[in-house]
């Protein structure tokens, strides 16, 4: 980025922050007031936005200084005060109904008594109310905080955990023999940089080195810190599949320096496919690996349908009939394209799962048609995995851990 996208990007963040954390704070003076008036209850408010302000501050700061370790350490706890805050954002409204809810259920079942009476007898005309319902609110007013308030740690720090190599097996019919037991190693969306180490990166090539692959995929969004980037490359490069390592661009990619990063592919032993593709022999069988150029490529404002139309046969002009089609593109835009060409596996990444899951599939899919956000899809003949991605920009996962798949190809 240059300098003045750097300033516009860093004001733009220091803003947000500031407004999400007024509304978090004056959310809970509306909605809970009686917490409000408690030490606790302001600690826990105004902790958590401070908390992301002063971390925010210190890791722009950091920044600018050139100070590497401070800046993993300051954005680490700028993303856990931003990931606390919103949950916040969301619990107060939740505790404030329950406590509506309470409130309206004690005025409809006091007595005609005083409330001193009512609150030591529980007694109403006709019997004794049972106090289980207005327990209940209670507890569940204060639990809404809470659970978001764990979640939101758990989620955190779920960051830390080894990266899961995945291991699959897709079946096609009419897959030609010699691609039978075919394995493929999908890496993407690494982000390699200050939450997703070069050091994180080498010790997951070091956990797969034991493995034999005969392709492996390097589906865009490698490093964000492009010093990382060449030493990324050779790490691919070092687990030595039998066909090779193909790699694709995302977004990321021209976030942080396309030219830079063009070099960096060129230096490389790994062939970068932008709207291009490879084609090899596997015994008798031909595969073709085709590699989409990103949408942002076009700059802001762009049309993606027509993007991934244009992009997809680009990509797959040079296919013949009887190929054995890969089509690798950094979003799961590219699947139906790819699909009406052909294609007969897709594989991308970018979406990251939305970083929250629910039984192996991201929790925001119910809510988006055909976005594809992770996991395995099949349409016509044509089959997709989305991968949640080896890194994050964003350091939070909940249900949806940091996977390298492995998949294999057999025989329907």
């Amino acid at each position: 980025m240059s300098s003045g996208s750097n300033m516009g990007f860093t004001l733009y963040a220091l803003i947000l922050v500031t407004v999400v954390g007024l509304v978090e704070v004056a959310l809970m003076r509306v909605c809970v007031p009686h917490w409000w008036r408690t030490r606790t209850g302001k600690l826990v408010a105004v902790g958590a936005p401070a908390l992301t302000l002063v971390s925010t501050v210190l890791w722009i700061m950091a920044r600018s200084w050139g100070l590497g370790e401070f800046q993993a350490l300051f954005q680490f706890a700028s993303s856990a005060g931003s990931v606390f805050t919103l949950a916040l954002l969301l619990a107060w409204p939740v505790a404030g109904v329950l406590h509506l809810a309470d409130w309206l259920w004690e005025k409809r079942r006091q007595p005609s008594q005083t409330r001193a009476k009512a609150e030591s007898s529980e007694t109403v005309a006709g019997g004794v109310v049972d106090p289980s319902r207005r327990a209940f609110l209670r507890s569940a007013a204060i639990i809404a905080p809470a659970t978001a308030f764990s979640a939101s740690g758990a989620g955190v720090l779920n960051v830390f955990n080894d990266v899961a190599i995945r291991e699959f097996t897709f079946r096609f019919e009419n897959l030609p023999p010699a691609l039978d037991g075919f394995r493929i190693l999908q890496l993407c969306d690494s982000h390699i940089g200050y939450s997703f180490t070069i050091r994180d990166f080498d010790r997951l090539a070091e956990r797969l080195s034991g493995q034999s692959f005969d392709m492996v995929a390097l589906i865009g969004d490698v490093a964000d810190d492009l010093d990382a980037l060449p030493t990324a490359l050779s790490l691919a490069d070092q687990l030595r599949p039998r066909y090779g390592v193909f790699a694709t661009l995302g977004n990321h990619e021209f976030y942080r320096g396309i030219g830079r990063v063009l070099k960096a592919y060129d230096a490389s032993p790994v062939p970068l496919l932008i709207n291009s593709g490879s084609r090899f022999a596997v015994g008798d069988a031909q595969v073709y690996v085709g590699g989409a150029n990103d949408p942002v490529s076009m700059g802001w404002g762009f049309d993606s349908a027509g993007f991934y139309d244009a992009a997809t046969r680009e990509s797959l002009f040079g296919a013949q009939p009887g190929d054995f089609v890969i089509y690798l593109t950094h979003r799961p835009g590219g699947f139906e394209p790819a699909s009406q060409l052909g294609a007969n596996l897709i594989l991308a990444g970018h979406t990251h799962g939305g970083q929250v899951g629910l039984f192996n599939r991201s929790l925001f899919e119910r809510f988006v048609d055909n976005a594809y956000l992770w996991g395995h899809y099949r349409l016509n003949q044509s089959q997709l995995y989305t991968s949640a991605g080896v890194g994050q920009w964003f350091p939070f996962r909940l249900g949806c851990p940091s996977e390298a798949p492995i998949i294999t190809l057999r025989r329907a």
